[in-house]
């Protein structure tokens, strides 16, 4: 063979093997504790382009995770999603953003072990490598398990103390740093599925009783 044939071969196979190094390096494996006495944490990072990565949590079975994706800053779109998956896979996902509306996951682990929730771009932020900023609030209340767990129902609680002609936020996390995603009256039945302190108040998980389900979280003063 000649010279010029085995250069052609050598400027190859370095192309594939940078192009296998730059595929390698496109995904990031973190793993996801919460902070002593918490059920849950707030994940933030950045993404760019082709990159996804996965953010790896310990479960048990039965445990149900709810998780929200929020987009904090762009250069694009902001077109970010997030699948959950067993961590390692590409495949048996129990839930897939780019198919939801509003990036919340509500998902029951049928299996114990580690479990990943997956970010990635889709669209012209994926293509022409913009970057994403973002928050996923990721909760995993107390005693909240799925069929698997045959977790006893959830106690009911009655909204109180509210001042007259007011209502009572319903938060997409413990603490008034997160959203309000509805409101409660005076008088109100909810479901209580577990509580924790956050900055020094006690902050309850509820299930609005209404045909939709709603769940958020309320400070614990206003519940009796």
């Amino acid at each position: 063979m000649s010279d010029v044939f085995h250069a052609i071969r050598r400027a190859a196979l370095a192309g594939a093997l940078a192009l296998m190094a730059t595929t390698a390096l496109a995904q990031e494996q973190v793993t996801v504790r919460f902070p002593p006495g918490s059920s849950g944490t707030t994940i933030n990072g950045t993404i760019t382009g082709r990159e996804y990565i996965d953010y790896v949590l310990d479960v048990g079975a039965g445990q149900t995770m709810i998780a929200t994706l929020r987009v904090t800053g762009t250069n694009g779109h902001g077109s970010a999603f997030f699948n959950v998956l067993p961590a390692g896979k590409d495949y048996d996902g129990l839930y897939v953003g780019s198919m939801d509306d509003d990036s919340t996951a509500e998902v029951t682990f049928p299996t114990a072990g580690k479990w990943a929730i997956r970010v990635y771009l889709m669209g012209n932020d994926k293509d022409a490598g913009k970057t994403v900023g973002y928050a996923i609030d990721v909760r995993i209340p107390p005693g909240k398990s799925g069929a698997a767990g045959q977790a006893p129902e959830a106690p009911v609680a009655r909204v109180a103390g509210v001042a007259a002609n007011d209502l009572l936020n319903v938060r997409s996390g413990p603490g008034t740093e997160h959203g309000v995603i509805g409101a409660l009256a005076n008088g109100d039945q909810v479901k209580r599925l577990g509580c924790e302190n956050h900055g020094g108040s006690e902050w309850c998980m509820i299930e609005m009783m209404t045909d939709m389900h709603e769940r958020g979280w309320v400070n614990r003063r206003y519940l009796q």
